[in-house]
């Protein structure tokens, strides 16, 4: 996590939070749960968003997670502020439409707890400062 402060998890589904806070915790890093993203616009200010990585679901109530990317794109460039979609869905068509919003990785939810840690943690880790995202190398699992 080469300079980055905070991870914040934007996701409406309490197992998939509990299941995310947990790996991280064994990161010994702490993370911010948001259950929405209307949760998202309404507490979080641009400041506090400086040197964080965001990992969000797609599929969340009232604004998407696509929504969410897009807004955010209108202020923060991808080396300012690293987004990474987190999601169940895995069709080509989502994935393009992910980086085509501007995230800068798309990582699939996996029900192999092991697989699913690695994942986590080698998108933690990653250099998102000098980290050149291409189609390529868009997914990261």
């Amino acid at each position: 996590m080469s300079g980055l402060n905070r991870i914040i998890y934007i996701d409406d589904d309490h197992d998939d939070r509990e299941i995310f806070e947990q790996v991280i915790s064994e990161m010994d890093k702490k993370v911010m749960l948001v259950t929405s993203g209307m949760h998202f616009f309404d507490f979080i200010y641009d400041d506090f968003l400086a040197n964080s990585l965001i990992f969000v679901d797609l599929n969340l109530p009232k604004i998407s997670g696509q929504e969410i990317i897009i807004q955010l794109r209108k202020k923060f460039t991808p080396k300012q502020l690293p987004i990474i979609v987190f999601s169940g869905l895995d069709d080509n068509e989502v994935v393009d439409q992910c980086y085509n919003c501007g995230a800068n990785g798309f990582l699939k939810k996996t029900y192999s707890y092991v697989d699913l840690r690695k994942h986590i943690e080698d998108a933690v880790n990653k250099d998102w400062f000098r980290f050149e995202t291409t189609r390529e190398n868009f997914r990261l699992n």
